[in-house]
């Protein structure tokens, strides 16, 4: 349902509420006036008005309520979309980064090593992204493959299923090669800079303070840096 429906339907509510509070109150008072009032019959009018006015003033303060809620909302987000690219880029990489538990990778087991992994296993992953985190056991960021440079070893060697560790040797897959790292602190431009340092790099890792050997907080490609700069 759309914010627009709902907003119709509780203003449809409202309506058929305040409409029939009034004529409840309208009925009361052509019935006393026409019965002629008594102390029992002004006494049953001293118990329902109140209680129709509690119930009236609830509906609107409901619906105002939800109103101005919803103009505040609309207000924030307004802001945030003023915000320009050099205020967008003091937010540490947090903001927008791809956490571990969100991300498409592969783990080398510890007891195998890059020369015992195939690119066929790889490219099983590689079909559903186009970017391959590599990580040790210990969720430590080792490379970062790019579908491209797997398509890239198999036109140089084809029919070979290579090992991690070929693919690795013929292209530059590794830290401050194929990506940076960066703490979870570090602001968004300060990332892009680092990246931008080391010509073809297109990714940053996160780890907690920026150390190599931590395990992988997340990730950011340089496509959704970018789109988040709006550059």
């Amino acid at each position: 349902m759309s914010n627009k429906t709902g907003a119709n339907d509780r203003q449809s509510v409202t309506y058929i509420i305040l409409g029939g509070s009034l004529l409840i109150i309208i009925f009361l008072t052509i019935f006393i006036l026409v019965s002629g009032a008594s102390d029992s019959k002004m006494d049953y009018v001293h118990i329902i008005i109140p209680v129709i006015a509690t119930w009236v003033g609830a509906i609107l303060a409901f619906y105002y309520g939800k109103q101005n809620f919803d103009a505040a909302n609309e207000q924030v987000r307004k802001i945030v979309e003023k915000l320009t690219p050099e205020q967008l880029a003091e937010k540490p990489v947090t903001t927008i980064m791809r956490a571990l538990r969100d991300m498409a990778y592969f783990s080398v087991p510890k007891d195998r090593g890059e020369k015992d992994v195939k690119i066929s296993e790889l490219t099983k992953l590689t079909d559903r992204v186009s970017r391959l985190p590599i990580l040790d056991a210990g969720y430590i960021p080792k490379y970062m493959i790019h579908e491209s440079t797997i398509n890239k070893y198999l036109v140089q060697n084809p029919g070979s299923d290579g090992s991690l560790q070929e693919l690795i040797q013929s292209f530059k897959c590794g830290l401050d090669n194929g990506f940076v790292i960066v703490s979870e602190n570090t602001s968004i431009g300060a990332a892009k800079k680092r990246m931008e340092e080391i010509p073809s790099c297109q990714d940053t890792f996160i780890t907690k303070s920026g150390k190599a050997e931590e395990p992988l907080s997340g990730w950011i490609s340089n496509i959704r840096l970018e789109k988040f700069l709006r550059v």
